[in-house]
């Protein structure tokens, strides 16, 4: 993915229908999108985009990373103030990390995700 396809995945939500996904999904509020928008600039600079970028049902839009050995790295775009970090060894039973990150701490979550799933250059 890159900086265009990034952006025009994002805008493609904004036309979702009620039930988008098979279920009762509301259409994902055009602010979560916005808001999502906003890390283009800071993928970019990091050097890292996700591989795929999902619509959001209950906590965000997700933002999925994945790379050797199993590893396999989340960053949710959160309806509420802030971001949610996921860091997956999927091999390993305990291997999962899950915790908040601040608005001033996005930059280096993404570095934390390009460090952890070995990703190396932009995909």
């Amino acid at each position: 993915m890159n900086r265009k396809e990034y952006l025009e995945k994002l805008e493609s939500f904004k036309g979702l229908p009620r039930g988008w996904n098979g279920y009762d999904a509301p259409p994902p509020p055009h602010a979560i999108v916005e808001k999502a928008k906003l890390l283009a600039p800071m993928l970019e600079e990091v050097g890292i985009w996700p591989r795929f970028v999902s619509p959001p049902v209950r906590l965000g839009i997700g933002l999925s990373f994945y790379g050797e050995e199993s590893r396999y790295a989340e960053l949710c775009v959160a309806f509420e103030d802030g971001y949610r970090l996921l860091l997956d060894e999927v091999d390993k039973e305990d291997g999962i990390v899950v915790r908040e990150v601040p608005q001033d701490g996005l930059k280096d979550a993404l570095r934390e995700i390009l460090e952890f799933v070995g990703m190396h250059m932009c995909s």
